[in-house]
């Protein structure tokens, strides 16, 4: 399993005072690489404006920049800017310390021009307790206040061994079997940002992005509650994961469904954030359907998310009225859109919760428990 680690408590860059990760909005992300931008009779600040107009137009408010020298920053900071966007830039100095070949000698500056737009870092890939230990240094060194560890790190982990995140990490999930249960989802990999993978689909288009929705419920479930990062944005060549493949327009099923995802994070992301998450198993359900609740001592919400890309549900789920030790007495649907106050009221009976759904391929519905 593969995550990314986003260290916090870092310093600000000497370009300005970047936006700490806990006052940016919830990242709706997308991975870009610069070297794979340019095509033929376009400039790299062309390509730039065009495409982060267009990540910005679907509602995507963070890049992860890759495969990027350091005199292309400058194009991009200033197409991020123009564009609203937060960026996550490669690090060369971090990368090669984390990975082993290099000693922990910041007293040069980081190779990376300095921007108030960056607000992370990304430092490589951690495979192992030893380059763990690495990154977790650098967030040290950032929380001292070293001056030339700046901003947060990122790091592409695999986080299913003996490492372990620290209170100060976000971890942003890959899963490559979205379908997997939320059960065997250990509870110390809750949290964090969950990545969908945009596989295209040369013939049903509809079908493949119905699987993006799938993922991000998928995500949603397993307690990834801060966001997505779409992989990627542009398909490499021969490879159909992408937003966009060369210099074509998102089709309008891909524009629809990556706004459809980025308002559902803005609307049901912030309720579920920072709750505890447990799968629920139904007392009756015809479908393969999962479901999980969230909870604080404060409050509670049921997610009911089907996760077949294909498969129309209707059905009566039942579940029962006493979940986590506290009793049930009515659900009440969360809506998913901003201009509806409040959803149907379902209450309990006979100690059960009958719950009528009619979920399309990949949907998910929310109630709110009392």
């Amino acid at each position: 399993m593969l995550a990314i680690a986003t260290v916090t408590g870092c310093a600000a860059p000497r370009g300005g005072a970047a936006p700490r990760l806990a006052e940016t909005p919830q990242p709706i992300a997308t991975w870009y690489s610069v070297a794979t931008t340019t095509t033929a009779g376009s400039s790299l600040a062309r390509t730039l404006e065009h495409d982060f107009a267009r990540m910005a137009d679907l509602n995507i408010n963070t890049v992860i920049v890759r495969h990027a020298y350091a005199h292309d920053l400058p194009s991009v900071y200033a197409a991020a800017e123009r564009h609203g966007l937060h960026l996550i830039v490669s690090d060369p100095v971090a990368r090669r310390y984390v990975r082993g070949t290099a000693k922990l000698a910041f007293s040069s500056s980081t190779l990376l021009p300095p921007s108030p737009l960056i607000h992370a870092r990304f430092v490589g890939h951690v495979v192992d307790a030893f380059t763990w230990a690495r990154v977790r240094r650098l967030a040290e060194l950032g929380r001292r206040g070293r001056p030339t560890i700046t901003t947060a790190a990122v790091v592409v982990a695999d986080l299913s061994g003996t490492i372990t995140p620290s209170n100060r990490t976000i971890c942003i999930w890959a899963d490559e079997a979205p379908t997997a249960s939320p059960r065997a989802i250990p509870s110390s990999a809750t949290g964090g940002i969950h990545t969908i993978v945009c596989r295209q689909h040369r013939k049903d288009e509809l079908t493949a992005v119905r699987q993006w929705l799938a993922q991000f419920h998928n995500g949603l479930l397993r307690g990834r509650t801060g966001g997505v990062v779409f992989d990627s944005f542009r398909a490499l060549p021969g490879n159909w994961s992408g937003i966009v493949r060369s210099d074509e327009a998102p089709s309008p099923e891909r524009q629809a469904m990556i706004r459809r995802i980025a308002a559902r994070v803005e609307r049901w992301s912030g309720l579920l954030a920072g709750l505890n998450v447990d799968a629920v198993a139904p007392l009756r359900a015809q479908n393969a359907l999962r479901i999980a609740r969230f909870h604080d001592p404060k409050r509670a919400y049921l997610l009911i998310a089907n996760p077949s890309p294909t498969a129309f549900v209707r059905e009566v789920v039942v579940v029962p009225s006493y979940l986590g030790g506290k009793a049930i007495e009515r659900a009440v649907h969360v809506p998913s859109a901003e201009d509806t106050l409040i959803g149907p009221v379902h209450r309990a009976q006979g100690g059960e919760m009958a719950i009528p759904v009619q979920l399309s391929p990949g949907e998910a519905a929310l109630f709110e428990l009392f």
